[in-house]
């Protein structure tokens, strides 16, 4: 790698980088994995959420032609992936009375035969009373997707989507079902440096890789659209994908020196690098110089823990010292932050085991904006059942919850004790942090 190369990564953002040398055509096959998107996997937390809303009618499409005898009332939908013969996937989606949540269903028309009795029984996951009176579930399926090429040729592959559900308490009507996509095509490119790993995600939720943008934001190939089509290649070879190997693959990039287009066939399946004089985007490499800063101290165990006021998804305001005689677990955290979403399961299962018990777990949602805070109320990136706050300062670093226990980092949790005295602050998603809350719980009397 060039030292042109290596200083246009310190430089940043989406600026002009013009090319050194003209470059040989490159290409890769791709694979899909469909599940590197999926929570726990890869690149979970690497990109933005992208659900889309799947529109639900009780109006019976033509194309069902046998259907399974439904224990409420079904309501119908669908969403297309790919561009084969048969690409829209019905959906139905049978709406209990509040309270029974066990009881509802997803059926997939997954084979496209038109009959939703032979694709499962369509059980979906149990879903799980969350704050203000909501509950929400997710059910990860791998669907046969089909794409049709321009030479008339047709290929096929298992692609994974995530399906979401938010069910509202009783005296609210309107609920939610949206979906994303958990697959990337992913294989290695032959660089100038080495082979080097690469993901190329659609983010349409469409399953379709052949867009391209001209110098206007026009299309080139495929449809012109607001979302990227996201490609990581691992420039530093470290066998993962960091934010600073990031490209839109609509535009051109420049590897090696070199600008060149890309051009993706519409199956994902091949992935072709054309010497271009267009300009190339700028990237932001890992590329260590020094090692990362230690994280600064946060407050420390026996201070008394500083009273806060958050809200809840309503507006409401809960305080920390409502809580006082109670073990609470406050977790720091934003929806941007890919770690804070990393570090959530273990804190839902220290919820379920112990809430019964007296730990309150609250996750204050700190230097963020509220309607990223709002859309994960409907939206949410990872299911949990413990009550989740915004705090009112927003993104006033001075004047934050956070500031007042000394938060230089999320997430950051601390256990704070009956007393209103702090048991233990740490920080970071990592094996150590966890063993800390676990032991910290275990001295306050909470043993797993």
């Amino acid at each position: 790698m060039n030292l042109k190369l290596v200083l246009s990564f310190f430089l940043g953002g989406l600026g002009a980088l013009a090319a050194d040398r003209v470059g040989t055509p490159i290409s890769a096959e791709l694979t899909v994995d469909p599940k590197i998107l999926a929570e726990g996997h890869e690149l979970w937390g690497q990109l933005q959420p992208v659900n889309d809303p799947v529109r639900l009618s009780p109006e019976r499409p033509a194309a069902i032609t046998k259907e399974p005898i439904y224990a409420g009332t079904p309501r119908y939908g669908s969403i297309k992936l790919g561009n084969g013969p048969r690409n829209a996937f019905i959906l139905v989606v049978v709406q209990e009375p509040a309270g029974q949540f066990a009881q509802r269903r997803l059926y997939l028309d997954a084979n496209q035969n038109g009959d939703l009795t032979d694709d499962g029984e369509g059980k979906w996951p149990d879903l799980f009373p969350g704050e203000d009176g909501y509950a929400a579930s997710r059910s990860f399926v791998t669907l046969r997707v089909a794409w049709a090429a321009a030479e008339n040729q047709t290929t096929s592959a298992d692609y994974g989507v995530a399906f979401f559900y938010n069910a509202p308490p009783a005296d609210r009507q309107a609920y939610a079902l949206t979906f994303t996509r958990t697959s990337a095509r992913v294989g290695k490119l032959a660089l100038a440096g080495g082979t080097a790993r690469v993901a190329l995600i659609d983010n349409d939720n469409d399953a379709l890789f052949d867009k391209a943008l001209d110098d206007q934001g026009r299309a080139l190939r495929g449809r012109a659209t607001a979302r990227p089509l996201s490609l990581f290649i691992d420039l530093n070879h470290d066998d993962s994908f960091g934010r600073g190997e990031r490209f839109d693959a609509r535009g051109p990039i420049a590897l090696d020196g070199a600008a060149y287009e890309i051009a993706a066939s519409v199956d994902g399946a091949r992935l072709s690098f054309t010497p271009t004089d267009r300009v190339a985007q700028q990237i932001r490499a890992v590329v260590p110089t020094r090692p990362p800063a230690a994280p600064r101290p946060v407050l420390a165990a026996g201070e008394v823990a500083p009273d806060f006021t958050a809200l809840t998804s309503d507006h409401q305001p809960v305080k920390l010292s409502d809580y006082r005689g109670q073990l609470v677990l406050v977790d720091f955290w934003a929806t941007w932050c890919g770690p804070c979403k990393a570090s959530m399961p273990h804190v839902e299962a220290l919820h379920q085991q112990f809430r019964d018990r007296g730990l309150v777990v609250l996750g204050v949602c700190v230097w963020d904006d509220r309607a990223k805070f709002d859309e994960w109320k409907l939206f949410p990136e990872v299911t949990t059942t413990y009550l989740k706050l915004f705090d009112p300062a927003a993104r006033n670093n001075v004047k934050s919850i956070a500031a007042g226990y000394k938060v230089s980092g999320i997430p950051s949790f601390f256990l704070i004790g009956r007393d209103g005295k702090i048991l233990l602050g740490a920080v970071g998603n990592s094996d150590a942090t966890k063993q800390q809350l676990d032991e910290a719980l275990a001295a306050a009397g909470l043993k797993l």
